[in-house]
């Protein structure tokens, strides 16, 4: 499944659920296989993929349950934003901007400098390259 594929703007409290069902099954797993792996019931699974639960708001726990989903890289920051929309919020990113003076200015000028979404890419490609540069070292 192409996580990217999905239209934010039409993410909601079901939406996360809906794709982790579907890449479960193009994964041929079982809800106990990703229970297993999660250290957790199959019941809770099946809740958060029918939209009763959200899905996990610690980023370890997600980033387990991509992991045994086979989420492909690429897709990372959608499955993530998705289970933000889940929960109806993203709280990891409200945490982190409370934090971090930086990156509250960081988001005040991007803000008044109105960025398009070329602009914003390229912004992430720059931090996609600092990322790298990190791993090389």
């Amino acid at each position: 499944m192409n996580f990217n594929e999905i239209d934010p703007s039409t993410y909601d409290k079901y939406t996360f659920g809906k794709c982790i069902r579907q890449q479960r099954a193009e994964q041929g797993l079982r809800l106990k296989d990703v229970a297993s792996v999660m250290k957790c019931s199959e019941v809770f699974i099946s809740d958060i993929e029918l939209g009763r639960k959200f899905a996990p708001e610690k980023i370890e726990k997600l980033m387990c349950l991509a992991k045994v989903l086979n989420v492909r890289s690429e897709d990372i920051s959608s499955f993530i934003d998705m289970a933000g929309a889940s929960r109806g919020h993203y709280e990891y990113v409200k945490e982190y901007v409370q934090e971090n003076k930086n990156v509250r200015e960081f988001i005040r000028k991007a803000r008044e400098l109105n960025l398009s979404n070329d602009e914003w890419q390229d912004v992430i490609s720059y931090l996609k390259d600092i990322e790298c540069n990190r791993h090389l070292r």
